[in-house]
């Protein structure tokens, strides 16, 4: 019998910004009170759901965003540290990288080859593209634990 593990990824709400700024990666920008009843809203949501962890970014907007969900869960939220810029990337673990991008490549999951540059998923991945990445990702993130041990 195999483990189906199911990754929910989910948008900071509604940001307060009255001057419309492109903010961006700007720290200082909290929820509207629009965006805090669309985390309630996620955190109803994924009550019965098993979730392991919730990670966020630092930035206050994604914070406020996961922590109705952390606690309708009992959970910590997870956060590293940003990645601004090309001095904060280059502290990336290359090895760990090459890594799992070879164990997911052998698994017929196709990442950006470099370890600064962005992988997501989109709404034009099928079931089978999304089953294909979480079954490959358990032993891509193997052989990337390997490649720091």
């Amino acid at each position: 019998m195999s483990t189906r593990t199911v990754v929910h990824l989910l948008r900071h709400g509604e940001v307060h910004n009255p001057e419309g700024v492109l903010y961006g990666r700007i720290a200082g920008y909290r929820l509207s009170e629009r965006g805090r009843d669309q985390a309630d809203v996620v955190a109803k949501a994924l009550a019965d759901a098993d979730l392991a962890a919730v990670l966020a970014s630092p930035l206050q907007r994604a914070q406020e965003t996961a922590a109705p969900v952390a606690t309708v869960h009992g959970l910590d939220i997870l956060t590293d540290r940003p990645v601004t810029d090309f001095a904060s990337a280059s502290t990336t673990d290359v090895a760990a990288y090459t890594a799992f991008f070879h164990a997911m490549l052998a698994r017929g999951v196709y990442l950006p080859p470099s370890a600064y540059e962005a992988w997501f998923v989109s709404a034009a991945h099928d079931d089978t593209a999304l089953e294909r990445i979480a079954d490959a990702a358990p032993h891509a993130a193997r052989a990337a634990a390997g490649a720091t041990a």
